[in-house]
């Protein structure tokens, strides 16, 4: 009886212990780990470049067209709403056109009066004007700073990425941008970033002058930022980078140029598939999802912890 007891009570003790086995961590979605991992290695680095285009290995991009030109990365940096009263301001940055607009003098709710083209406004802009006999754009993004202190941070920052034509539309409001913007959010602590995600018909190559009265400008897509909020005459700094290839001008003296390696073939749609599938990549809020994305070159694994950190970081 007593020893029947024992190995009872031994089977007992062990039941918990041999069901006790470790659950495996979900699979990691297939949909999204196919897409990024089936791209070609030049697909690959190209959306590296697109998703990070301040870090991002400088790509000749995938479309092997046979008119592959100089990679070059571009940066300015600057202030907008400095001058009283002035509590509100938007910013539009047409990266296929190397072309930038700011608002006027807004107040909250008011119309602003785009101002003309700022060449030092664009980066990249004035070098292409003078060098460049065709470019295009291969990948940019716009950042929002609060340059002031923690304890005066205030305003709402809006981004959204739309139709270049905004800046034919004098009647497009502070008020009405943020309202139609795809992220809305309080003054950030660090900075808010929009990425440019391009068309086909964006990554052709072109002349530089494409005039906001154009057609072919219509066409064209823009990073569009607002601030509002903010205490008059308050500067808010922004930050721009570009990265264009670019073809010099015959008169630049420039005699030979080896593009072999400007011209790798590759599916732009595959490109853009593999980085809607690895969620909200364009925005972030935070220096940390740059940081994620800039993984991706790393191989399969860091592909796969991208695929699921990121959405996990960013804001949206």
């Amino acid at each position: 009886m007593a020893k029947g007891n024992r190995s009872r009570s031994k089977r007992k003790g062990k039941a918990p212990n041999a069901g006790n086995t470790t659950r495996a961590k979900p699979a990691l979605n297939l949909v999204r780990r196919s897409r990024l991992l089936s791209l070609t290695p030049a697909e690959r680095k190209y959306a590296h470049l697109v998703a990070d285009p301040c870090n991002g290995p400088l790509s000749a991009g995938i479309f092997g067209d046979g008119s592959g030109g100089v990679i070059s990365r571009f940066e300015t940096d600057g202030i907008m709403g400095d001058v009283a009263p002035t509590t509100a301001s938007a910013l539009v940055f047409v990266p296929a056109a190397a072309a930038g607009w700011t608002s006027g003098k807004p107040s909250d709710g008011d119309a602003p009066v785009w101002n003309g083209v700022t060449s030092s406004l664009i980066p990249g802009r004035d070098f292409l004007n003078a060098n460049a006999g065709q470019f295009r754009c291969l990948a940019a993004c716009l950042r929002i700073y609060w340059p002031g202190t923690e304890l005066n941070r205030q305003g709402i920052v809006s981004n959204l990425q739309t139709t270049a034509d905004i800046v034919n539309n004098s009647n497009a409001s502070v008020g009405a941008i943020r309202a139609s913007s795809t992220y809305v959010q309080r003054m950030p602590e660090d900075y808010t970033e929009l990425k440019w995600l391009p068309s086909e018909y964006e990554l052709e190559m072109r002349a530089p002058g494409v005039t906001a009265a154009s057609q072919e400008f219509s066409r064209f897509s823009a990073l569009v930022t607002t601030t509002s909020g903010v205490p008059s005459a308050t500067p808010i700094r922004w930050r721009m980078v570009a990265v264009y290839e670019w073809v010099p001008r015959v008169s630049t003296g420039l005699s030979s140029m080896n593009t072999a390696a400007s011209v790798p073939a590759g599916s732009f749609q595959r490109v853009t598939q593999a980085l809607t599938s690895i969620g909200n990549w364009a925005y972030v809020s935070s220096h940390q999802a740059a940081t994620a994305i800039s993984s991706l070159m790393a191989g399969a694994h860091a592909a796969g912890t991208l695929a699921s950190g990121v959405a996990a970081l960013t804001v949206g």
